[in-house]
């Protein structure tokens, strides 16, 4: 079969008609979401992929991974582009579609899953590294969804996973302050007049605590946090430093970040 050819300029192009299908261009999601999409790579290679190297150690030609929650791909293409077996897995096949595209675009052929049940259509102790980049907070079943990236990792692997902060008072999928502290009607309303598109999927907002707890009752050994994740930034951001500096001085990271992460183990059988 001859391999699909499509060049970086085209595929942006149809990440623009891909956004502006759910949101309208004058609309402030519509440019967040749109600079998100157009920059997915770079944001993997300057702060997420570097972030879990240093707690995977093994050559990434044998390594295998799995993108949970892929949506259009940018993770999956990303560790293809660095030698590793990726895969991707979604339930939206149009966002498939794209991440095909994106892969064909950088020149890799990732293979991307389609499911649409909790349960993944995959093998027990199947992969090295699960990626779950803010896709937590949308899943119905927390637990459900965390039993299963314990599963389908195999003993000694690793899995980051990366949710927005519950605590954090500007909301991240709508950019409203304060609106994921009221309650679900209060909420949509707000949103409503604030005139920005309500997700057709949930959106629950998690906090440190609560994604700490559900780790460590799936056993799930929790190897670094967000405070790892803020000492590992690059300091010439004004953000970055400002960040470094409230932990420094012991403010815990989850009151001032806009999104939790964790690196989690899947512990060896004979290990306690």
């Amino acid at each position: 079969m001859k391999k699909q050819v499509i060049s970086r300029k085209k595929f942006n192009q149809l990440l623009e008609i891909y956004v502006a299908k759910t949101f309208p261009k004058k609309n402030s999601q519509y440019r967040f979401i749109l600079f998100l999409e157009l920059n997915k790579l770079k944001q993997q290679n300057s702060i997420q992929i570097p972030f879990i190297l240093q707690y995977w150690h093994q050559a990434l030609s044998k390594t295998k991974l799995l993108d949970l929650g892929c949506g259009t791909g940018g993770a999956t293409v990303a560790w293809s582009l660095k030698g590793v077996k990726s895969f991707g897995i979604d339930q939206l096949e149009e966002d498939l579609r794209l991440a095909k595209l994106r892969g064909y675009s950088e020149g890799v052929s990732p293979r991307f899953i389609l499911n649409k049940k909790l349960v993944l259509p995959i093998k027990s102790d199947t992969f090295d590294i699960v990626v779950c980049d803010q896709v937590l907070e949308h899943t119905i079943d927390l637990s459900k969804t965390v039993s299963e990236i314990k599963r389908v990792l195999k003993e000694d692997g690793i899995a980051y996973i990366d949710v927005p902060n519950r605590f954090f008072p500007l909301e991240n999928h709508y950019h409203l302050l304060f609106v994921h502290w009221y309650p679900a009607p209060v909420c949509k309303f707000i949103i409503k007049i604030a005139n920005r598109k309500y997700f057709d999927y949930p959106v629950f907002f998690l906090s440190y605590f609560k994604l700490r707890k559900e780790l460590i009752k799936n056993q799930l050994e929790i190897v670094a946090t967000g405070a790892d994740y803020i000492r590992n930034l690059n300091t010439s951001s004004i953000k970055n430093i400002v960040a470094k500096v409230l932990l420094t001085i012991g403010i815990p990271f989850y009151f001032f970040t806009p999104t939790i992460q964790f690196i989690v183990r899947k512990r060896k059988n004979n290990e306690k």
